[in-house]
């Protein structure tokens, strides 16, 4: 556990990722940029992946960034290439992206997911294809492989043998996937206009739909878990929550604020990055109130505990 009060890597758009630190309530706050400002879609940091001794970083670009660290910053040792990222219309923005102790998974434009050996310098060492359509979402754990695929597909497979689990459809005219976000207890799925929660059982591979919850129906551009409570942070500003165990489809927390990209939970606060790269910290409890705030004039990505 951290020493400090904050302890957080905040990922820009612009490639820096920041190390910002506050040691107590009455301190100012240290920020670190630990990799510089590129401006370049070929290393924007859109989300930060911790694998063994290795800082794994997605950009818009259909690449993945792998970082080690010399001290006080991080040091570029290798980038990975996505299959079919050239065929793509557009950029691929890299989102799909995941890591257990011995490989990093990532999801493709077209249904591929790849995997690279962590140990062995990030060479590729598989790949399995489980759908015709772009990766959305993926997440693994020690028995399964989750995965969001096309507008509105909804899969788990079991991880060695591949087998499917679960398959959900949903009406893509209706709901369409933004997010997902998972915990050693539950898996969240943001949709237009709903979140939809699911419990998991490792021992029986098995995933069942646990509850329904009222969202925005403005894409939904961050979440983040705390215990039994589910966060969404979306492009409208809207900041919500959810008591998954409650099944109350009504929001616990709502709180509004400029245009979101990331959201965070801790013990101690909750922070909120902003498509203008506003990084605000709230005062959790019943009534949240804006603790901080700092600029850093790109949007915030992706906002995760520093290890």
């Amino acid at each position: 556990m951290s020493e400090n009060l904050i302890n957080l890597l905040l990922g820009l758009m612009d490639g820096r990722v920041i190390h910002f630190i506050l040691p107590n309530e009455t301190s100012k706050p240290t920020i670190k940029e630990l990799t510089p400002k590129t401006n370049n879609i070929n290393t924007s940091a859109l989300r930060i992946i911790k694998a063994a001794d290795f800082y794994c970083i997605p950009s818009e670009n259909g690449s993945v960034n792998i970082w080690t660290s010399n001290g006080e910053q991080l040091q570029k040792y290798k980038v990975l290439e996505l299959k079919d990222k050239d065929e793509y219309r557009g950029h691929w923005e890299v989102l799909s992206i995941a890591a257990d102790e011995n490989y990093l998974y990532t999801g493709g434009p077209k249904g591929l997911i790849e995997l690279w050996d962590i140990h062995n310098e990030f060479e590729k060492v598989d790949e399995f294809s489980v759908n015709n359509n772009p990766i959305r979402g993926l997440f693994v754990n020690d028995h399964m492989v989750f995965f969001g695929a096309g507008e509105a597909n909804f899969k788990v497979l079991a991880k060695k043998e591949r087998d499917e689990i679960y398959d959900e459809s949903f009406p893509w005219a209706k709901y369409r996937i933004h997010n997902m976000i998972m915990n050693e207890n539950f898996f969240c799925i943001a949709l237009t206009g709903r979140v939809f929660s699911y419990t998991y059982n490792n021992q029986n591979l098995k995933v069942e739909k646990h509850a329904a919850f009222a969202n925005t129906h403005n894409k939904v551009k961050g979440m983040c878990m705390y215990h039994n409570l589910c966060y969404s942070a979306a492009w409208d500003g809207k900041l919500l929550a959810w008591n998954i165990l409650s099944k109350n489809p009504n929001p616990i927390l709502g709180v509004q604020m400029g245009s979101l990209e990331s959201v965070y939970v801790d013990d101690n606060f909750l922070y909120a990055g902003g498509h203008h790269g506003e990084f605000v910290i709230l005062e959790k409890g019943k009534k949240v109130q804006v603790k901080d705030r700092h600029a850093f004039g790109s949007p915030i990505k992706t906002i995760r505990p520093y290890s």
